[in-house]
């Protein structure tokens, strides 16, 4: 029989403001087991879109960025249950809502 897994992901910050050039930080806590690979999503959403996907981060593989958000100025780190999103040079631009999610696989 299959057992299903259900993690919990939250992000305790609502928002954030953050001066034109300087550096954004948005943090992910879920709950995981130290057992199970898995894999960190984070995702813009900016009004009236759909969300993109910025980047992914892996437990036990090198992370992948999307070929728009470059890793120069987007970068994230999976530390224990936690993920914190950097933003580096942040511009108008980057204003939008921004989206962790887990995945096992």
């Amino acid at each position: 029989q299959d057992t299903l897994l259900m993690y919990t992901v939250t992000q305790p910050q609502r928002d954030a403001s953050v001066f034109k050039g300087d550096t954004a930080n948005f943090k992910c806590t879920f709950e995981r087991s130290e057992y199970v690979n898995y894999y960190l999503f984070w995702y813009r959403q900016k009004e009236g879109d759909v969300p993109e996907y910025v980047l992914q981060r892996s437990t036990t593989e090198t992370g992948h960025n999307s070929l728009e958000f470059h890793e120069s100025r987007f970068d994230a780190q999976i530390m224990g249950n936690s993920s914190v999103l950097n933003i580096q040079d942040v511009r108008v631009s980057d204003s939008a809502v921004y989206y962790c999610a887990l995945s096992l696989h």
